[in-house]
């Protein structure tokens, strides 16, 4: 039972790795504002979270079978947790530092591709107005 948890533990780790490069990628693809791109790695991304929500899945099952609670309980378990109930060893307290890292990493990816995201939206909302506004001058400037 302990080592299909440090399986799903690790797959989850390597995912959010994948995750993490996945979204770096797609940082750059968002600056350079290549429309085919963005939606490839778009769906790349997702196909990693799926992935990665199915092994969170399985390792919650694990847990909760092991514990015999419901699963929204094993839902709220940390790491100090899986630590305490299944004597982990030392090499999980890398797992845990590992998660935290990579999971803050992402969160700050992210926070940035959606504030890239948000800044093109708004660049095409502008230039759609522009155009239809009548007045297709270059610059909308009095000299």
């Amino acid at each position: 039972m302990i080592g299909l948890l440090n399986e799903c533990l690790e797959k989850e780790l390597l995912l959010l790795q994948t995750i993490i490069d996945l979204s770096e990628e797609q940082q750059q693809i968002l600056v350079k504002f290549d429309l085919k791109a963005i939606e490839t790695i778009t769906v790349r991304i997702e196909n990693a979270m799926l992935k990665l929500n199915e092994w969170s899945q399985k390792r919650i099952e694990i847990v909760a079978n092991k514990l015999q609670i419901e699963q929204y309980e094993a839902k709220k378990l940390s790491f100090s947790d899986y630590q305490t109930y299944f004597g982990l060893e030392d090499k999980d307290d890398l797992i845990k530092k590992s998660y935290a890292e990579k999971t803050k990493k992402m969160y700050s990816i992210n926070s940035v591709n959606r504030m890239l995201a948000n800044r093109a939206s708004h660049s095409i909302k502008d230039m759609v107005s522009i155009m239809m506004s009548g007045n297709n001058n270059a610059c909308n400037v009095k000299i």
